[in-house]
């Protein structure tokens, strides 16, 4: 009896088309969500405005703008407007949907696409008790225990699975959007801690950050991004 034969459900759009096409990219004009999706645009070439807007509550602004192309209201940031106005939302989606642009990153078979959208549900756990944390009204207060428990669990976790599966970055042997999720985690937290120290518990997480941010395509992208803010509002009792 013969092995079934695997197939990816991923789609990956030709390199010519993707090459002669203009995407949108729309976002506030910091890094929070969206960075992870400009590192994938970038990595995989793709030719895109990088439109940080700060017009999303005016009357013909941008939310407008959105919602007139979409023809419905779910317009939500990180947004993505393809070639054909087809307006896609939500980070993981349009995360999801940019590596797809880039062979490089289209996982390889189900198994590596279902690892990375694993990852990707993993920590966005922590963005959002992240999120709660630096805006919640006893935002710092709830800073070491974020720290000390949060932070611990989900690196963790991740440390280990790494570590069992003996791969070479996160959810795979290859660099994927996982990865560039994982990394703009320790971008923030490096900033904030005021370094990497706090990181030897992670050596796995740190070699994945090296690699990444150290990446001929990506490097260039993640200088640039040290002037971009990260918007914590109480990023200064971070340290």
């Amino acid at each position: 009896m013969s092995s079934p034969t695997t197939t990816t459900t991923t789609i990956s759009e030709s390199t010519e088309t993707v090459k002669n096409n203009k995407y949108e990219l729309i976002y506030w004009p910091i890094r929070g969500r969206c960075s992870p999706i400009r590192a994938a645009l970038t990595f995989g070439n793709i030719n895109f405005t990088d439109n940080r807007m700060s017009d999303w509550d005016d009357e013909n602004g941008t939310r407008a703008r959105l919602i007139n192309v979409n023809k419905f209201a779910l317009a939500n940031l990180p947004a993505l407007i393809l070639p054909d106005e087809t307006v896609l939302t939500q980070t993981r989606t349009v995360l999801q949907y940019a590596a797809t642009l880039s062979p490089e990153l289209t996982p390889k078979n189900n198994i590596d696409a279902a690892n990375v959208s694993m990852i990707l549900d993993h920590l966005n756990e922590l963005y959002d008790e992240r999120v709660k944390m630096s805006y919640g009204e006893e935002a710092a207060a709830n800073i070491p225990s974020f720290f000390e428990s949060s932070v611990p669990y989900y690196f963790g976790t991740v440390e280990s699975w790494i570590t069992t599966r003996k791969t070479e970055f996160v959810a795979t042997n290859y660099i994927t959007v996982a990865d560039m999720f994982l990394v703009e985690f320790i971008c923030a937290f490096e900033k904030l801690k005021q370094g990497l120290g706090w990181m030897e518990k992670y050596p796995k997480l740190l070699e994945v950050y090296g690699k990444v941010t150290s990446h001929p395509k990506l490097k260039e992208y993640y200088e640039k991004e040290k002037s971009t803010p990260f918007n914590d509002p109480i990023e200064g009792a971070w340290s």
